[in-house]
């Protein structure tokens, strides 16, 4: 009906029919229905437990990713964001367009020179981060490549919240100067580098560089940067560099800790297993407000790590690797088999067969009745021998005669099984059965059921004369008012 749902078929149920556990029914049927598997979302929606992504040590892990603005008046609109996920230290860098070679130039010229080479780098899955080029930059500098699950934005967490801040910082600015972003984006992304950050305590610039930045303001005040004249100065600013680390990382595990406790109440998620056969989340392109939410190509998980599933169909193929969010158990529809036919024993009969009765009878409209008279076993259980006493012995003879069986049993004794005679045809005693009077339905005359004698004929004669002689006179005397009124 609609594939409505659980509750909206049920209250379709009742004011029409019932059964004991009716509901039950209702909800395995809806719950293992293939179409509403594989067009609808599961209810209540998944939500795996959260997992923190943290870095020890600066320039360990940087995470890097694209986002698309307004276009400029020199017709940049891209903006290449690069964050080293430890200190949270951040760049944006404005693009003409997201290519390969521009995206390795600018990790190159912009970061490698100028910050130092880090140990993994860590993107989505766009065709820039996975090219070739890329591939052949990490490898010329020893650099590790992880990406996140498709479709899964929260895999890099840190660039995508860092661009709505950056899209905050850019709205703030003065209408005049929106047209021109590209040359204010350095001045909005240095506040937000020597701010303290709220995951770690400190500033990104005081943790990746090891000193407190000197800002404008301090000139304005009259402050300067406290410089030490002792000779460990070196060995104390490494110390400090150190506690400041140490600190950040305390910091940054409970922040993390306190997010996912906070998101441990909407975790919902329930269990697969290696091995399973599950679907994968449909993702047409166009529009797709109509299309099934999941694909109808099933696929086995062969591998889990953390929220990450690696699957591959089970007719064979490449193997992906999705989140959990993106896939929901397989769902096996029964195919409903006929009913099997019952192999009890049927009781011996003796049926009255048409061929066996004289053909004639047929024609003077004898109607025959089948009759199902089944074989005495009266006399049979009352010989019966009690099954210990019985021995192996050969099959049992049976010859049948015209008015009485006789039956050889196991123990050597005959008896004899009646039967009951069978019962004549009963004839009808209606003359003309078996023969229709109008077999093709013709039309019949109404006299044809009237026997017609000379009695008969003589009062239709009479009638039909007193008939005409009626009209005779009528005619007349239409004739006679004509004259009269013509001589008038």
């Amino acid at each position: 009906m609609g594939h409505q749902g659980i509750e909206r078929t049920v209250q379709l149920l009742k004011p029409r029919c019932f059964w004991v556990g009716m509901y039950d029914d209702v909800e395995q049927w809806v719950k293992k229905c293939q179409r509403c598997v594989l067009s609808k979302m599961p209810q209540p929606k998944i939500h795996p437990p959260m997992q923190s992504f943290l870095a020890t040590r600066p320039l360990e892990v940087i995470a890097v990713d694209f986002t698309l603005l307004e276009p400029a008046t020199d017709g940049r609109e891209n903006v290449l964001v690069i964050t080293d996920v430890c200190t949270k230290f951040t760049q944006a860098f404005a693009t003409r367009d997201q290519k390969a070679d521009t995206t390795a130039k600018i990790l190159l010229k912009e970061w490698f020179m100028k910050y130092g080479v880090h140990e993994r780098l860590h993107s989505d899955q766009g065709r820039n981060f996975e090219s070739e080029l890329i591939a052949e930059l990490c490898k010329l500098y020893g650099v590790k490549k992880s990406r996140t699950t498709p479709h899964h934005p929260t895999g890099n967490a840190q660039c995508e919240r860092f661009n709505r801040t950056l899209h905050d910082l850019l709205r703030s600015l003065p209408p005049d100067k929106k047209c021109r972003w590209p040359e204010h984006l350095s001045e909005v992304v240095y506040p937000y580098n020597v701010t303290p950050h709220a995951t770690t305590g400190y500033s990104p610039y005081l943790l990746l560089f090891g000193i407190d930045p000197h800002l404008p303001i301090d000139a304005l005040l009259g402050q300067t940067a406290e410089v030490s004249a002792k000779a460990d100065w070196l060995a104390a600013h490494q110390r400090r560099l150190k506690e400041a680390h140490a600190r950040a990382k305390e910091y940054s595990e409970q922040k993390a800790a306190e997010r996912i406790a906070f998101q441990n109440d909407k975790t919902y998620c329930p269990p697969v297993g290696v091995g399973q056969t599950v679907y994968l989340r449909n993702r047409p392109q166009g529009r797709n407000k109509i299309q099934d939410a999941w694909q109808s190509i099933p696929y086995r998980v062969v591998d889990i790590q953390g929220t990450t599933y690696s699957v591959e169909p089970v007719e064979g193929g490449p193997m992906k690797r999705v989140n959990r969010v993106d896939i929901r158990p397989f769902v096996f529809t029964p195919i409903p088999t006929p009913r099997k036919k019952s192999n009890l024993p049927r009781s011996e009969t003796t049926t009255v067969n048409d061929t066996e009765l004289d053909p004639g009878c047929i024609e003077e409209g004898v109607v025959l009745e089948e009759m199902c008279v089944p074989r005495l076993q009266i006399e049979m259980d009352r010989h019966a021998v009690p099954s210990n006493d019985r021995t192996e012995s050969s099959p049992t003879s049976v010859e049948v005669g015209p008015e009485a069986e006789t039956v050889e049993s196991d123990t050597g004794s005959n008896l004899e099984v009646h039967s009951l005679p069978v019962p004549s045809p009963r004839r009808s005693k209606i003359t003309n059965a078996g023969h229709h009077s109008n077999p093709h339905h013709e039309p019949r005359s109404i006299l044809e059921s009237v026997p017609l004698d000379s009695v008969t004929v003589s009062q239709i004669l009479s009638s039909l004369g007193t008939a005409f002689f009626r009209e005779a006179v009528k005619e007349v005397k239409k004739s006679y008012e004509v004259t009269e009124d013509v001589d008038s």
